[in-house]
């Protein structure tokens, strides 16, 4: 359950709780984000938005952080339904599969011809990583989950280890000012975690073409049963 999260004006010696009401359209928080996705995380890099994955379904947002992992990001203006959990797995199913040079011609065309390596540094300040998208991530980005989803969401991550998270965005106004709180249902460190814990189950020896490994079994006298 995240924490909850409220505003108060403290202005000339008052003390008046801001109402939360919800942001008026999925868009305009997605502009917010694109926009600045420090919002979300500073650890992020947009690689673009509504990019259409092979089922010609479209990903809100895609981004990077230094590491050159990626994660998907799901956009819901109001509360989520467990449905989108599904959405996102199959949209991070095809996220797996990317390699550099998609990812790389992804970026230019969502960014005006921009090179991919180039606003890497820009934005990082440092070079592009040797190997891109080994990892990745979902984040679902809500004002508020129902149960069901949540409990989704925490069963992945807890006992499955899926690097799986939700960020909640509250919107208040006071007067002609806006403000956008954000909070985790995760801590972002734990699905870190979830992600080397991944990473290390899936680095078993690759098989090299040549090699074989068989298990003769021997009956009772000592002689194999198989014929060479």
């Amino acid at each position: 359950m995240p924490i909850e999260v409220k505003i108060w004006n403290i202005s000339n010696n008052k003390v008046e709780n801001l109402t939360y009401s919800k942001i008026d359209s999925e868009k305009r928080l997605e502009d917010i984000i694109y926009r600045d996705i420090s919002v979300l995380s500073e650890e992020y890099m947009i690689i673009g938005r509504q990019i259409k994955t092979d089922t010609q379904k479209e990903i809100d947002l895609l981004a990077i952080n230094q590491e050159g992992n990626l994660t998907v990001i799901e956009l819901k203006k109001h509360r989520t339904s467990r449905d989108v959990v599904a959405q996102c797995l199959d949209y991070a199913s095809w996220v797996k599969n990317l390699s550099a040079i998609e990812i790389k011609e992804i970026f230019t065309e969502k960014n005006n011809g921009v090179e991919f390596a180039d606003a890497f540094v820009k934005h990082f300040d440092i070079a592009l990583p040797e190997k891109i998208n080994d990892q990745h991530d979902i984040l679902i980005v809500c004002s508020e989950l129902d149960y069901q989803t949540e409990r989704i969401i925490d069963y992945l991550s807890e006992t499955y280890s899926v690097p799986i998270n939700a960020v909640f965005f509250r919107f208040f106004k006071d007067g002609e000012n806006e403000f956008l709180s954000r909070s985790w249902l995760i801590d972002p460190r734990t699905i870190e975690k979830n992600l080397q814990a991944s990473q290390k189950g899936n680095k078993g020896e690759k098989w090299n073409g040549n090699d074989y490994i068989v298990n003769i079994g021997f009956c009772d006298n000592g002689k194999s049963s198989w014929e060479f």
